[in-house]
């Protein structure tokens, strides 16, 4: 997901994918593989409006999907907190 300029936009994606999680389970745990990378592909976020929403995307995608992180190279995390 790129970056979209405003972060009113960006918090209402994670409250989308929040609500998602918790509402519809098994449709998240389908749609694992592109979710997970969406969501802690962000985890880098400065614009502190957004942040509640996602660290609660981040929760809730962690809780469940219980293999999340098996969609993500473990060098990408770590680069995105190196190089930043």
């Amino acid at each position: 997901m790129l970056r979209y300029c405003c972060f009113q936009v960006r918090a209402s994606f994670f409250d989308v994918v929040s609500t998602l999680c918790s509402k519809c389970p098994s449709v998240a745990i389908e749609f694992s593989d592109q979710m997970c990378p969406a969501v802690l592909y962000l985890l880098d976020e400065m614009e502190p409006a957004p942040l509640t929403s996602l660290w609660r995307a981040v929760l809730h995608v962690v809780v469940t999907v219980p293999v999340c992180f098996a969609y993500i190279p473990v060098f990408s995390l770590i680069s995105i907190y190196i190089f930043t």
